[in-house]
């Protein structure tokens, strides 16, 4: 397993930070995380096709299972979402819901990455989340060019 960057850890925990409206217990961090997916989903559909997405999605999933195994349950839905979330993170502490979420969109975002660099996922989350501004992200990976 390739060891996880600190720019895609970054730019997951920015999100997921975001996408969490509601208080910080572990039902409020699985809500959020999949309001992440769901967006995501809606608009990398569009460019991966509904198979690469899943694929990419599986693989982050097989990544983050190895530390985080409460996410062994997990199954990737036709439309995105993660069924069965809201149900392994009842057990957990916040911290540790918000950690394995974090660290499974954050294992998206470098596979993503690895694949059509760095430069087009940055812009790529950033037509998903036009209200954020991410253009300091781009800094945080090595070598990426705006």
């Amino acid at each position: 397993m390739e060891p996880l960057a600190p720019a895609p850890r970054l730019l997951a925990a920015t999100l997921t930070a975001y996408e969490t409206v509601e208080s910080q217990t572990p039902d409020a961090q699985a809500a959020a995380a999949q309001r992440v997916w769901q967006r995501l989903s809606h608009h990398l559909f569009n460019v991966l096709g509904t198979v690469g997405f899943h694929a990419l999605l599986d693989r982050s999933l097989a990544q983050t299972r190895k530390q985080f195994p409460w996410l062994a349950s997990v199954r990737i839905d036709s439309d995105g979402s993660l069924n069965g979330l809201g149900e392994c993170v009842r057990e957990l502490s916040a911290g540790e819901a918000t950690d394995g979420l974090v660290e499974l969109l954050a294992h998206f975002v470098q596979v993503l990455a690895s694949l059509i660099g760095a430069a087009l996922t940055l812009r790529l989350v950033q037509r998903v989340w036009p209200e954020l501004d991410l253009s300091q992200m781009a800094s945080r990976w090595e070598g990426v060019e705006s």
